[in-house]
């Protein structure tokens, strides 16, 4: 009873000043300037898995990197606009020509960044095809069966592919994407994040217009910055959570640095970090089960700068793909090329590893790219000792069991988004939706009816998923040029064995 009339030490409590915590913070205070907010961080810094650091760059100069959330899509306009509205710039690479380098089973295939995937046969780019196909109309079902989405990516690729090189791509692909193996990945949470990411075909690294496409010029982390200062959010206070109870009236938030009173919650924290908090009553069994079955990818990421682009002067991108082969010895999944018109940097993903990889790192790249590789200006790794870059569920019903509020707290950050899950654009999109639960729960007029889209996924732009499949995937499989491509073939194996056509029936030469 002694805290039923506890004075309220905020309205709303955020757990976590990363982006997502911190848009949320942004988004309450547009709506509703009155609130009291008070922001919790375990760690001395904002900005979460936002991490911006100084790299020299020529001159002796430093330029901000992004070594965590990196990536813009053009696709992402919400992001995009987001930015807008902070005054944010965007980059792309300067080096848009070249080839790109592909290093399967060892073997080193340079391929336009046009047509990356010209090294595969005919065959294997068809049965890509096919495959790529069958996802995408997994991606538009309402619900799959049980059975195939409990089952894991390494055996539903084997069953659907059997060349060994369309296999080793697929793999790099998801462990590119995820840290993780195929074997720890389901299809249920597979097909989720190829439509949360408008298709496979955005998943395929080697396009130059997928994913990768921007980052933010002064790095991501400079979204938390910007909100801070135009909020003067004060105070962000340094405390680890370990416990929320919730009670009719209030919550009780207690945490290193004593207890916190609060009408709302707002768990901006990754899936892993949630896991360690203690909450009274319980959480459901769904949203339980959802969090302890989470599986954290063991990615890492680099950058790395240089006096000049010297990979250009040889004719390369500076974008690696490595599709298997992967040990300590030989660490890089991928690379890309991050230059702008005077700074040369690459930046890639490697696996978390014990010890030191920056020495391994060189050596790669030198493989690559000659020596000059083994003369940077400046090398950063961050290895993420706690929480990851990519945090998987076994399937989509747990993802969306642990986005759904409980009473009196309501749940953002990167992986409770179901548009660009995990993503820059994700986290900003699931802080918007909490802000608006809480608005909702408290002051439902204030909301306006352009807020009730941040309940809900934008179909009409998950529909531009199809641009890429359409465009070339959806060529591939057309009986027409399945057709013409067995007939090249044919006429490509007369003109080669021309001079002993004829001693060979053509019966026996299509056999």
């Amino acid at each position: 009873m002694k805290d039923t009339y506890r004075v309220l030490d905020a309205d709303v409590i955020i757990i976590g000043a990363g982006i997502s915590g911190l848009v949320a913070a942004y988004a309450l205070l547009q709506k509703e300037p009155t609130l009291s907010l008070l922001i919790l961080e375990a760690t001395d810094r904002i900005g979460g898995r936002a991490i911006s650091k100084p790299l020299i760059v020529k001159n002796d100069e430093y330029h901000m990197y992004d070594i965590g959330g990196h990536w813009i899509s053009a696709q992402q306009k919400g992001l995009i606009d987001f930015l807008a509205e902070f005054g944010m710039n965007i980059e792309f690479s300067s080096n848009q020509k070249g080839k790109v380098i592909l290093d399967y089973d060892g073997k080193i295939l340079k391929q336009t960044k046009q047509n990356p995937l010209a090294f595969l046969s005919i065959g294997a780019q068809l049965e890509l095809a096919r495959f790529v196909s069958k996802i995408e109309k997994l991606c538009k079902k309402m619900r799959l069966d049980p059975v195939l989405a409990s089952t894991n990516m390494e055996k539903f690729i084997s069953v659907n592919v059997k060349n060994k090189c369309v296999e080793a791509l697929i793999d790099s692909i998801i462990l590119k994407n995820f840290g993780l193996k195929s074997a720890d990945l389901t299809v249920g949470f597979y097909i989720f994040f190829c439509t949360s990411s408008h298709g496979i075909a955005n998943q395929l690294a080697l396009f130059h217009d997928g994913l990768h496409e921007f980052w933010i010029k002064d790095g991501a982390h400079e979204i938390c910055n910007k909100i801070t200062f135009l909020l003067n959010l004060d105070p962000i206070l340094k405390a680890r959570v370990g416990q929320i109870k919730t009670t009719g009236c209030h919550n009780k938030v207690t945490t290193t640095r004593g207890s916190f009173y609060s009408s709302y919650v707002i768990m901006a924290i990754p899936p892993s970090e949630m896991r360690k908090i203690r909450f009274l009553p319980p959480l459901s069994g769904h949203k339980l089960e959802a969090l302890s079955g989470v599986s954290d990818g063991r990615l890492a990421q680099f950058v790395v700068t240089y006096t000049l682009p010297f990979w250009a002067n040889l004719g390369y991108t500076g974008d690696v793909h490595v599709l298997n082969g992967h040990c300590s010895e030989k660490p890089i999944i991928c690379c890309f090329d991050i230059s702008t018109k005077d700074k040369a940097a690459l930046m890639g993903y490697i696996l978390r590893c014990e010890g030191d990889p920056k020495v391994a790192i060189l050596k790669q790249l030198a493989f690559y790219f000659g020596n000059e590789a083994l003369k940077p200006l400046q090398l950063t790794v961050e290895q993420w000792k706690s929480g990851s870059p990519m945090c998987c569920f076994k399937s989509f019903g747990k993802m969306s069991s642990v986005q759904e509020s409980t009473e009196r707290i309501f749940w953002a950050g990167a992986e409770t988004s179901t548009e660009w899950y995990g993503s820059i654009c994700g986290a900003i999109m699931a802080g918007n939706r909490a802000a608006r639960e809480v608005i909702y729960d408290l002051r439902p007029a204030s909301l306006t009816v352009d807020d009730m889209r941040f309940f809900q996924v934008d179909i009409s732009a998950i529909k531009v998923r199809n641009r890429m499949f359409n465009s070339y995937y959806k060529k591939l499989l057309n009986p027409y040029n399945q057709i013409s491509a067995v007939l090249l073939l044919i006429l490509l194996m007369f003109v080669w064995h021309k001079r002993n056509l004829k001693n060979v029936s053509i019966k026996k030469l299509l056999l």
